[in-house]
């Protein structure tokens, strides 16, 4: 009998062990319907709209988002909300706050309102797949410093092909001692590409998968939309140029995102990237 209870404990500690592994692998949503796959897709195309306009705000542009936004709430089309919600927000915030729509306050501020609201509401905090850290394995690790190492020379090779403007980069930077330079660019390193990766390999592509499927298809429309968001005075890269090589490198950590089923592998890869981008900002 005693035999018997110990081998019962030991199966539900096993099957408890699996339950943790498993949530620590990021899961695929299901996927929606036709209603929420237009309103997916509807938003995504309207934000790239919004980015062509550098970023500059309409008033019919964040009435469609909110209408979008009204709609998924309505139908609780639950995934197509979650991007409704963030994207709205991003536009929303700058308007009625004009300081926070420069840099990095204009993305981060609508993540941590957009946190705040699902951190909130349990139907959407439990809805969230995509904040897992994931597995890495050897072929993960291998796979992120070829990532960083590419990377961090195809910016190189830009860097002196097109000898670009980065005065607009370089006033980003506060002034401060030599000594603290490293410690800046480190936190600027972790802290940028957490919030990047947040919204381009969490948000945008958790939506994409339940809209399309996970797959080729998600990867690339995620990987254009990160691009495109380089075509600016202060993107780096920056112009045409600049988002193909981004939206390459947005394909990039989206397959390590979809190969280790977390977001821990892309984001130390995309901080990798970001120490040669202020490295090269600061020695500019």
């Amino acid at each position: 009998m005693r035999n018997e209870k110990r081998a019962q404990h030991l199966a539900e500690d096993s099957e408890n062990w699996r339950s943790m592994a498993t949530r620590k692998l990021i899961e695929d949503p299901p996927l929606g319907k036709a209603g929420e796959r237009i309103i997916t897709l509807a938003v995504v195309c309207f934000f790239a709209i919004y980015l062509s306009m550098h970023r500059a705000t309409s008033g019919w542009l964040l009435a469609i988002f909110l209408l979008l936004t009204f709609t998924a709430l309505c139908t609780r089309s639950v995934q197509p909300f979650h991007l409704c919600l963030f994207c709205t927000l991003w536009l929303l915030v700058p308007l009625l706050m004009p300081l926070l729509g420069t840099w990095p306050l204009y993305k981060v501020t609508p993540l941590v309102v957009y946190g705040v609201i699902v951190g909130i509401s349990r139907h959407l905090r439990e809805s969230v797949l995509w904040i897992r850290p994931g597995r890495l394995g050897v072929d993960i690790w291998l796979l992120a410093s070829i990532v960083v190492v590419a990377s961090s020379a195809a910016l190189l090779v830009w860097t002196s092909v097109c000898q670009p403007d980065l005065t607009a980069s370089r006033d980003n930077i506060p002034a401060m001692p030599i000594w603290l330079l490293p410690l800046a660019g480190v936190a600027f390193a972790l802290v940028n590409s957490a919030v990047e990766e947040a919204i381009f390999r969490g948000i945008f592509l958790q939506a994409l998968d339940s809209a399309v499927g996970s797959g080729i298809i998600s990867l690339v429309i995620q990987a254009v939309i990160f691009g495109w968001l380089h075509y600016s005075e202060v993107g780096f890269p920056k112009g045409l140029a600049g988002v193909a090589m981004a939206s390459v490198y947005g394909f990039l950590l989206g397959y390590l995102r979809y190969r280790s089923r977390g977001m821990l592998a892309p984001w130390l890869a995309h901080a990798g990237t970001d120490i040669a981008v202020f490295t090269i900002v600061v020695r500019s």
